[in-house]
């Protein structure tokens, strides 16, 4: 997937989410659910699409870290309405599992840098003896 595909994806989840909340009971609840999910998701797109502009990797992909705690807290949110029976779980459910996709994808693409990063923690000073992890055989 292209950066400016996932860039898009981000954009049409924070306006599908904006039609979400406009739907949400007008009660103190609704109202702070409407509030909570509206940050999380609008920043979520706005995050990513700043991370696809920054020029330093690393700071790109701790954008991305970001990105991927907003889009988790979105999940939360989504969650909560259904099972709070706020509206329908068929009203939701398309969110839900877009949310749920997007947070893979940008988990994805900050994977390699962490793993690269953990396997190096992992290293034991014996030569040529370290840690296996999962990926490994």
């Amino acid at each position: 997937m292209e950066p400016d595909d996932l860039e898009g994806r981000t954009k049409q989840f924070a306006l599908q989410v904006l039609k979400l909340v406009a739907v949400l009971p007008n009660n103190v609840v609704g109202k702070t659910i409407a509030e909570r999910l509206t940050h999380e998701a609008t920043n979520a797109a706005a995050n990513y699409r700043a991370s696809c502009r920054i020029g330093s990797e690393g700071t790109a992909t701790a954008r991305r870290g970001i990105v991927e705690e907003q889009i988790d807290q979105s999940v939360y949110w989504l969650q909560l309405i259904v099972e709070g029976e706020l509206l329908r779980k068929e009203k939701v459910q398309p969110l839900l599992h877009e949310a749920i996709e997007l947070s893979e994808l940008v988990s994805a693409l900050r994977a390699p840098v962490n793993r690269e990063r953990n396997l190096a923690s992992f290293r034991l000073p014996v030569e040529g003896i370290h840690l296996r992890t999962s990926n490994e055989t």
